[in-house]
């Protein structure tokens, strides 16, 4: 008898079950294999044919061409970006108020700082002064405060042709405060604005928020006196041309250490009048940096450093520890200090 061949499905037999799992190999096998595991897999019948009608196949049809997707996978859940530039690195949401942003240009070495500069100013719609521009490797670095200026910056991104006809890249990433070292130039600058400071007739020198000091911000440098290079930097000009100063403003800087100052107590013997307002101090012995000047006047309002005190004479009796001679505190007279007339 001749061996009958059928082509159509054949369901003849005495089998109850009308579905199994059908061996496979690869990642159809491992697809498959997964819905058994689940329990979905109600599509495959005795001969390996698909329903497809059925609710496993619909949900997902296999892709021998693309990746395993996961549950829970980033490419999955990816939440929009909000039309956020990809070119902004920035993380969080939005631009805060007061925040620094770094700009970087790859390979803008190759157009030089006057070329970058002069196009990135030309094309931003509103004006910005670039801090402490370098070049770090091939790339081109500046800062800038303002995060509305970052944010129109931005907008330059692949506007501009470099000389070598390329678009030029501006990548943009929130950051920390800007830090440079104080090379010879950076010195000349800071002397040349503390000149300005100085009155000479009344030997008085006011350094108060000079972080924001205009002349510094339009040559491009942020000049922080509680950075310890910069406020070093600065009593040494003070040491060496001003030892005959009388009054000095310091008010308004972050400063949160005085050990700099400790190079003027042996020189600036005229020194009478002391103001620290506003500043980081937090603790009284800061003030040992500075024993040995015959402080008269001194303003400490506005530092964490009075919290030591439970009230105003034991803060008073130790502020006069520090200087016997004081006169004068937070902007009020002090009474005389009492003494003891033990006579011969």
């Amino acid at each position: 008898m001749s061996r009958q061949v059928f082509f159509e499905h054949d369901i003849r037999g005495p089998s109850t079950s009308k579905y199994r799992s059908v061996p496979t190999m690869g990642r159809q096998k491992k697809f498959r294999d997964s819905y058994v595991r689940g329990g979905k897999l109600g599509a495959v019948d005795l001969d390996g044919d698909v329903d497809m009608n059925s609710h496993a196949f619909t949900e997902r049809r296999f892709n021998p061409y693309g990746g395993q997707r996961h549950h829970g996978s980033r490419k999955k859940h990816k939440k929009q970006s909000g039309g956020k530039s990809k070119h902004y690195r920035g993380g969080g949401a939005g631009y805060e108020v007061g925040s620094w942003h770094k700009i970087t240009i790859p390979y803008g070495k190759k157009s030089g700082k006057a070329f970058i500069l002069r196009s990135i100013i030309s094309l931003c719609k509103v004006p910005f002064i670039p801090i402490n521009f370098q070049f770090n490797g091939n790339a081109a670095e500046f800062y800038v405060e303002d995060p509305d200026a970052a944010r129109h910056i931005k907008d330059v991104h692949r506007r501009v042709t470099t000389p070598d006809g390329f678009k030029m890249h501006v990548l943009i990433s929130r950051c920390a405060a800007p830090t440079i070292s104080v090379d010879q130039e950076t010195s000349e600058a800071i002397k040349s604005c503390m000149s300005v400071r100085y009155d000479t007739m009344t030997h008085t020198l006011d350094l108060s928020k000079f972080h924001v000091d205009t002349s510094l911000k339009n040559l491009g440098l942020y000049i922080p006196l509680h950075k310890t290079v910069f406020f070093n930097a600065v009593m040494k000009i003070v040491k060496e041309h001003i030892p005959q100063l009388e009054a000095l403003n310091l008010a308004d800087n972050k400063l949160y250490s005085l050990q700099p100052m400790n190079i003027l107590v042996p020189v600036c013997k005229q020194l009478k009048t002391l103001s620290l307002r506003n500043n980081k101090i937090r603790s009284v012995t800061e003030l040992n940096h500075l024993k040995g000047m015959d402080i008269l006047d001194l303003v400490l309002d506005g530092n964490a450093l009075r919290d030591e005190f439970k009230d105003l004479s034991t803060y008073i009796s130790a502020i006069r520890d520090k200087f016997p001679k004081l006169i004068r505190l937070d902007d009020k007279d002090l009474p005389a200090p009492i003494g003891f007339d033990l006579g011969p």
